[in-house]
């Protein structure tokens, strides 16, 4: 990775902002299967069908034109980048041939801080971002490590886009000794990798050549749009004199939707967590100190194809 940025103010205010970023990543991957001859212990006989050799490269650049506002209380940023990358594979077995594939994105983003006071702050961030799918996910061979649950991966699949969403507040009371922490954030996902599954209710071929065995299920990675997940934390601190020690007291919340495919069917696995936690520490004396703990969660899955 490299990167370069420049900051021009414009006065004591104001400051326009450039930068340039630049990705390269080198994936080497060779899975190679033998059969034996005759039943024979030497096992030099290549099953194509279960061998896959192949380089992968992706690369991106991107360059970037922002404009940020700096007071002393308050100060906000906004920028957009584009990005192109290319997703490069050179295949040797079980058949040679090379494939590129390029992609373009627009990636804005901004943030905003307010202090209330010195020890009191909101901060507001938003970003996109682009990930490229990992090297299994792209290489097109059967992993029948279980033979009831194969699964391949698909040289067709697309790096996914991003956005993400998070508000933090914190504050801080040195008087009281007391603390107050809060966190909300979301993401929302398109072309979202997930997993298309197919289930033989008899046996079958699919994806061409693949046999699936009657009660066996084969997975595949697949570009999906849908996903999205919700995440909350909220922090309280605050002195028990009398116990020499400090409480504290914090709750959170989750809630993913995650899309899928069951026999081409789309499904969406609906997850809501929800936790507790609390601490008690203490500093008794310069010899003495302990903490106690206890963190619950409560979790309740729904998917909306087999509720």
């Amino acid at each position: 990775k490299a990167n370069a940025s420049y900051t021009e103010p414009l006065d004591s205010f104001h400051i326009l902002l450039v930068d340039y970023s630049a990705t390269y990543s080198n994936n080497f991957s060779s899975k190679r299967t033998f059969n034996s001859f005759s039943n024979s212990n030497v096992y030099t006989d290549l099953d194509s069908s279960l061998t896959n050799v192949f380089n992968n490269q992706y690369q991106s650049h991107a360059g970037s034109f922002g404009y940020r506002y700096q007071k002393t209380k308050m100060n906000f940023s906004v920028n957009t980048a584009y990005q192109l990358a290319q997703l490069s594979k050179q295949q040797e077995i079980p058949s040679s041939y090379q494939m590129s594939k390029s992609f373009e994105s627009i990636l804005p983003s901004a943030q905003f801080q307010f202090k209330f006071s010195p020890k009191k702050n909101l901060r507001i961030n938003y970003r996109t971002s682009n990930n490229a799918p990992t090297i299994d996910q792209l290489q097109d061979v059967i992993n029948n490590t279980n033979v009831l649950q194969l699964s391949t991966g698909n040289p067709e699949l697309k790096q996914d886009f991003q956005q993400n969403l998070n508000m933090r507040y914190s504050g801080v009371n040195t008087v009281k000794a007391t603390s107050f922490f809060a966190l909300l954030g979301a993401n929302y996902s398109t072309n979202y990798i997930g997993n298309s599954t197919l289930i033989a209710n008899q046996d079958t071929i699919v994806y061409n050549s693949v046999f699936l065995k009657q009660g066996s299920q084969i997975i595949r990675p697949v570009n999906l749009d849908g996903y999205f997940s919700i995440r909350s934390f909220i922090n309280y601190t605050f002195p028990i004199k009398k116990l020499k020690t400090n409480l504290s007291l914090n709750v959170s919340g989750n809630y993913n939707h995650i899309p899928g495919l069951i026999n081409t069917q789309i499904n969406y696995a609906k997850t809501a967590t929800s936790g507790l936690g609390i601490v008690l520490s203490s500093n008794i004396s310069e010899k003495i100190d302990f903490t106690m703990s206890s963190n619950s969660s409560y979790s309740n899955i729904n998917n909306t194809l087999q509720s």
